[in-house]
Parts: structure tokens; sequence; C-alpha cells
């Protein structure tokens, strides 16, 4: 065996050693923790900066200084054309590098399009989340669920809470922070106090949530995305159900593109756009993804079953209390 051979025996032992030391560590060292980010750093390797990238506790400017030391490393693992693991490390690392010029999304943008192991389906959904200005900022709390009570509503078993998932932080000069449907109204953003005042009677912030698995930050990319696809269809508020389709060119099986999408209850928003992306919600195991067409679904989410409340306090996962509001 040759030297090079055992260097690199000896560098994935390494990276298996500090993942199995990370995991071990929890959050309870958060110092050490940054050590190993360090060390795996100098490695150079795409293993290892796809290591650091799965750890979701390290701060946004830390994942920023280890994608910016690995530039060359990127550079030609791009050049060589990337497995479909090292691609994916790729564009969880334009998702998490505040880039200034460009560069690294250029790079990655066209290794996925060049990509023989995807779908042109997958692609566009790989390049969507790449899209989104979380690849150049702070995650904060995007894409997560945000609840208030005090909706105005005379039906019956349904609980008086109006749901909304945080968009980019005063994406506008008009200060839009969330993405809602609105009673008797339309798909749209808007500010805080609007989300807070928008069904009717003023409320009170109940918490923000997010899905019981983790979101990596492609993840939340591609939900912030398809919620502004559901804004720029101009689709209008449904109450008895989370949602209404048009079943035109569906079948049984087949994600249901936002242009079929009729008419959206302000937590289907929130069902729909992370059940898109496989991060289940509400639901029997058969009938729980609403974003695919299936005999059933529909009606399964239906006002009866389901409500905004009952979404987020039995479904979700609480990432914020009432007394911590997700805006600055």
């Amino acid at each position: 065996m040759s030297k090079s051979e055992y260097r690199d025996e000896d560098k994935t032992a390494f990276i298996e050693q500090c993942g199995r030391l990370r995991e071990e560590l929890s959050k309870s060292n958060p110092e050490m923790r940054l050590s190993i980010a360090f060390a795996l750093t100098e490695l150079q390797d795409m293993d290892a900066l796809a290591l650091i990238l799965e750890d979701h506790d390290l701060r946004l400017n830390i994942r920023s200084f280890v994608i910016y030391e690995n530039m060359d490393v990127i550079e030609n693992t791009v050049k060589r054309g990337p497995s479909q693991k090292e691609l994916e490390t790729l564009v969880a690392a334009v998702c998490a590098y505040p880039e200034e010029d460009g560069r690294l999304y250029e790079l990655v943008t066209s290794a996925v399009e060049n990509a023989p192991f995807y779908t042109q389906n997958e692609k566009s959904t790989i390049l969507d989340g790449m899209s989104t200005p979380l690849a150049r900022a702070d995650l904060g709390y995007i894409s997560y669920a945000v609840y208030r009570d005090g909706v105005e509503l005379q039906v019956p078993n349904v609980d008086v809470w109006h749901a909304a998932l945080m968009d980019v932080y005063y994406k506008t000069s008009s200060g839009d922070v969330v993405i809602h449907a609105l009673k008797y109204s339309y798909m749209s953003y808007g500010t805080w106090y609007e989300f807070l005042t928008g069904q009717g009677a003023g409320g009170d912030y109940m918490g923000t949530y997010r899905p019981n698995a983790s979101m990596s930050s492609l993840a939340r990319g591609n939900v912030n995305a398809r919620a502004n696809y559901l804004v720029d269809e101009g689709i209008a508020y449904y109450l008895l159900k989370q949602m209404s389709i048009s079943t035109s060119g569906l079948s049984v099986g087949d994600k249901i593109p936002v242009g079929n999408i009729l008419s959206i209850r302000c937590d289907g928003v929130v069902e729909y756009c992370y059940e898109y992306y496989g991060f289940r919600v509400y639901g029997s195991d058969t009938l729980w993804d609403i974003s695919t067409h299936g005999a059933g679904v529909i009606d399964h989410h239906s006002y009866l079953f389901i409500s905004p409340r009952e979404q987020a306090e039995d479904y979700l996962t609480q990432v914020l209390d009432e007394d911590t509001e997700p805006t600055q």
C-alpha cells in the first residue's frame, strides 16, 4: 500500500472519529464542537466538509469560514465532476455561505445542471432552493411556522388560531416578514403587525414551530421558495379544508404543482410547503401528504380533523414560546 493510500485511510478514520465524538458531545460542549469543525477544515476534504455542514448548531459565520477555507477543494471537485453525495454537499455549501460575488453559486449551479443522476424536476427543485435569499443571509427563523390566536370564525370544531410562514426578514421596504393566506382574501406577504391583526380581531402571538424532523439549509430554502410561488400564483383563501385543487393533468402519486391549487387555508400553506419536501405534519400513514395527489387526501385535511392550533401543538416542534417573537 502506498503512502498516499495510508494517508487516505488515516483521513477517513479521523473524519469518522470526529463524527462519533461530535454526536457524543451533542450540545453540551460547544467549544469542543467548534474545535472539531476547525480540525476538519484543515483536511481540505469533501467528506470532512459534509460533516461540518451537517452540524446545524454551528453559527452561520463559522460555516461560512469553513466553506471559504475549502474553496479550492470545492472548485476542484466541480471541475472533475462531483458524485451525487459530493454535489449534495456543494449545494448545502451554497445555502450556508453568504457570498457577495456569486462565484460559488455559479459553480454549483453549473454542476447541478450537468448532473447525470438527477431528473429535470429534481434539478429545478434544487436550484429553486439555491436561488432563495437563504443562500446569502442568516437563516434566522425563515420557513418556520408562526401562530397567533384571536381569529374570528363562527365554525364548530375550529380552534381560532392563524398560521403563517416566516419569510426573509424585512424582505421589502414595507417590512414584510411572513407569508400567509388571509381569510376572505389571497396568499400574500405581510408585516408582523398584519400577521397579528389580519384575521379579524387582534390576537396574541402563540409561538414559532418547525417540523419534527430537523430542516437543512437547502430544505428551508425550498420551503421558502414554494411559499413564494403560492403568493405569485395569487391563490384565494379556503375555509372548509386546508386546500382545494384542480385534478387536471394529475395522476395518483403526482406532486401537486402550485398552478393546480385553487384555494388554500392558512394552515394549508404550512402543511403543503412542508410536506412537499417530505416533512410530515398532520395525517395518517397513507393520507398525510397533502402535496401529493391521492384519493381521500384533501378530505382528510378538512376542518373537521385538523385546525391551525392542532397543527402547531400536536404535529410540530416548538422553537420559540409565546413570550419570544421571531422578529428583531
